[in-house]
């Protein structure tokens, strides 16, 4: 359970949100990942690197695995 315990928790739901970040961009594109400009599938994926970059900055006293990404 210290600094640099493992993050299950964490790891699972940042599973869950590139599995969601892919659906989201197959459903608006109407076209399966492989098909989707890299650049587009690239902003998505940094704007959600950028969000879980906030959100452990912005809970510092908060363990990783006890975050929930929104």
């Amino acid at each position: 359970d210290g600094i640099h315990a493992n993050h299950p928790n964490y790891n699972s739901q940042v599973n869950q949100k590139m599995t969601d970040i892919i659906y989201d961009l197959e459903q608006q594109y109407g076209v399966p990942l492989e098909q989707i400009d890299p650049n587009v599938v690239s902003e998505r994926l940094i704007d959600f690197q950028n969000s879980l970059r906030s959100l452990i900055e912005s809970n510092p006293n908060t363990k990783i695995n006890d975050l929930i990404i929104p």
